[in-house]
């Protein structure tokens, strides 16, 4: 992970020599960064790249050609805001945040056609939809922290239903929510599911 998040913090200063040219790639940058901290534990180093995010999308949401972008953006602010409130405990502000980048995400999907048309870069629709996923996958722990097993276990069978349609049984997704789901099971005895 420390190799990976070095190579992140160059690639981060670099980028922020010209920021003007570069505030819409810093946006996923500054995301994985503080997501990278997150797991790595440093929460004050996550935060400080949080604010950055926010500060960032602040600036480019002023601007009314970024209307398109701005869910997607949202969605990766969002998606770190919950990180770093589920790795303090604060399980409802993290599931609000998982919530809102759920809804920002399904939003950013909406969005994809608006985008395309006018030539402005966007992931192809199979990446949005494993994003929506992936907070759901967010989500479902957090509802598993709270004690919400019947939230948690519906949440994960709707992922895993769309990730082996549309990704396969062999997919990373498919892997993760099985492995959620697998924990909502233990949690609640059912070992031989």
């Amino acid at each position: 992970m420390a190799p990976a998040l070095d190579s992140f913090l160059v690639f981060a200063a670099d980028l922020e020599m010209r920021p003007e040219q570069n505030l819409g790639a810093l946006v996923g940058v500054y995301r994985q960064i503080g997501q990278s901290y997150v797991q790595l534990g440093d929460l004050v180093q996550a935060k400080k790249y949080l604010l950055k995010l926010n500060q960032i999308i602040t600036q480019l949401g002023r601007r009314t050609a970024n209307a398109p972008r701005m869910p997607n953006w949202m969605r990766q602010l969002e998606s770190l805001r919950g990180d770093v409130v589920w790795a303090e405990g604060r399980l409802t502000d993290a599931e609000n945040s998982f919530l809102a980048a759920i809804r920002q995400g399904e939003e950013a999907i909406r969005q994809l056609p608006v985008r395309q048309a006018r030539g402005i870069f966007a992931s192809p629709q199979v990446r949005a939809e494993q994003t929506v996923d992936e907070n759901q996958l967010k989500l479902s722990g957090v509802y598993l922290d709270q004690g919400r097993m019947d939230e948690s276990e519906l949440l994960m069978r709707e992922v895993l239903k769309r990730a082996l349609t549309r990704d396969g049984r062999n997919s990373i997704m498919a892997g993760k929510t099985l492995n959620q789901l697998a924990k909502v099971m233990l949690r609640r005895g059912r070992n031989a599911e």
